[in-house]
């Protein structure tokens, strides 16, 4: 069994197990997943660092298990004054030490997303435990430390002002001599001269190439990002072009085989004087007429390939209403066919216009084929909320199946929300059309169009 050329795509497959996997290492999302997994790592070492600390205060004599361990330096001038005021603070530097951790773990996190309030969240226990206890833990500098690093994989303007408060933290320690830092369970020292000044330049050196090595992650993850962003662009263009010329192709190939036979339909009838002079009037009046409706056939023809080709640089042909209705019924009468319309349409908005028109149209045509030389009756009808038509003519054939042009109205006026009925009636053939006179989008003039269902001129269909 061949496959349609134009079929619909096939259901979508379940999604793989690795679909959730899949998205989060989308391209788009890398910086967001790498930022997250810097941050994850950099969170267990603040909390493995502040479990493994002894948090004590740095400021007193301590006495072990294994004895007296001295402790050197003394508390900064600024810090006497509030151990005095609030003496429970030497208590809660554990608890403090865990807090303080917990702040700088979040604002890990935090960064992946939002830099400002990571960077307070990160800096607040390094800030004041600096300026109202004179130490802090080296856990939470590399808190502080790690929300640089992850900001710097979405963004190394942003980081910057996160790096240098990390470098200035480590420069206020060493400025202050007397001022204690808590290790992972060994003496405290006080350092501070040149020695200590190396240190921050140390310190700054090495975040310095962390931020940066992280900034250029982040980039080339962006740039990798935005390089499938541009394919995926491409494929679908190039998706696109494919259907374009395809639709093209069968718009030719429909022009080549249509557009000839009716060609040659009226070129034919047009020559029939000149080859059979001998002729009458009204015969030639026919030909005539057949000739023109060849011609109008393939002036709709063209604009339904226009439609197919989908010229976008090319003004679109304007629609039929039902203020060309006259025009088609005029049409008939001279083509010979006794047609009386009754009642006019007034205020029909232009997408129920051209479906209207499209149907007495259709109707004619009908008429034409299975009832020549009956009298056709077209009836404009109107209500409160909708508008209508009803065609009759007589029936002087049985009914046929109902072909694609029955077919296709009764889409066409299925789209605009209405009823079509159609049947024998007391010996005559009826068609009644009914249609709301909504709110309609003209957008199904092009959708109509594209679909390829243009209603013929002429033949029961």
């Amino acid at each position: 069994m061949s496959t349609p050329l134009l079929a619909p795509p096939p259901e979508p497959a379940a999604a793989p197990r690795g679909a959730l996997a899949a998205r989060l290492l989308a391209p788009d999302r890398r910086p967001a997943a790498l930022a997250l997994v810097v941050a994850t790592s950099l969170a267990v070492v603040v909390v493995v660092e502040t479990a493994r600390t002894s948090v004590v205060d740095p400021y007193r004599r301590i006495t072990t298990v294994d004895g007296e361990v001295a402790v050197w330096g003394s508390a900064p001038s600024w810090v006497d004054p509030v151990r005095d005021a609030a003496p429970w603070l030497s208590d809660a530097l554990p608890v403090l030490a865990w807090l303080g951790a917990l702040s700088v773990v979040a604002g890990l996190f935090i960064a992946v997303r939002d830099p400002v309030p990571a960077v307070v969240l990160a800096a607040l226990p390094v800030v004041l435990c600096t300026l109202l206890a004179g130490t802090f833990l080296l856990s939470w500098w590399w808190g502080l430390a790690g929300v640089a690093v992850v900001t710097a994989v979405r963004r190394l303007r942003s980081a910057v002002p996160t790096y240098v408060l990390a470098v200035g933290a480590v420069a206020a320690f060493n400025a202050e001599p007397s001022m204690a830092i808590l290790t992972s369970g060994g003496p405290v020292h006080a350092t501070g001269g040149p020695a200590g000044w190396w240190t921050v330049v140390g310190f700054a050196a090495y975040l310095g190439a962390a931020v940066t090595v992280a900034a250029a992650l982040g980039a080339a993850l962006r740039y990798g990002a935005a390089t499938a962003w541009a394919r995926a662009v491409g494929r679908r263009a190039e998706l696109d072009r494919s259907v374009t010329a395809e639709r093209s192709r069968l718009a030719r190939d429909l022009h080549d085989v249509v557009a000839h036979h009716m060609s040659l339909a009226a070129v034919r009838a047009e020559s029939a004087p000149f080859v059979h002079p001998d002729l009458d009037g009204r015969a030639t009046d026919v030909l005539r007429s057949v000739a023109s409706d060849a011609r109008s056939a393939l002036a709709e023809l063209r604009q339904v390939i226009a439609v197919l080709e989908r010229a976008q640089d090319a003004p679109a042909a304007p629609q039929a209403g039902v203020a060309d209705v006259d025009a088609l019924v005029d049409a008939a009468r001279t083509a010979g066919q006794d047609v009386v319309m009754i009642g006019r349409w007034d205020g029909v908005p232009a997408t129920t216009g051209y479906v209207l028109y499209r149907v007495v149209q259709e109707a004619l045509s009908n008429a034409r084929r299975h009832a020549p030389g009956s009298s056709v009756a077209v009836i404009a009808t109107s209500r409160d909320g909708g508008v209508g038509v009803v065609v009759e003519n007589a029936a002087n054939h049985p009914a046929d199946e109902p072909g694609t042009g029955l077919i296709g109205m009764r889409e066409r006026v299925a789209a605009l929300g209405g009823t079509v009925t159609a049947g024998a009636v007391d010996g005559a053939f009826r068609l009644v059309v009914d249609l709301p006179t909504g709110d309609c989008s003209d957008a199904i003039l092009a959708a109509d169009g594209a679909a390829g269902r243009r209603l013929p001129t002429g033949g029961q269909e």
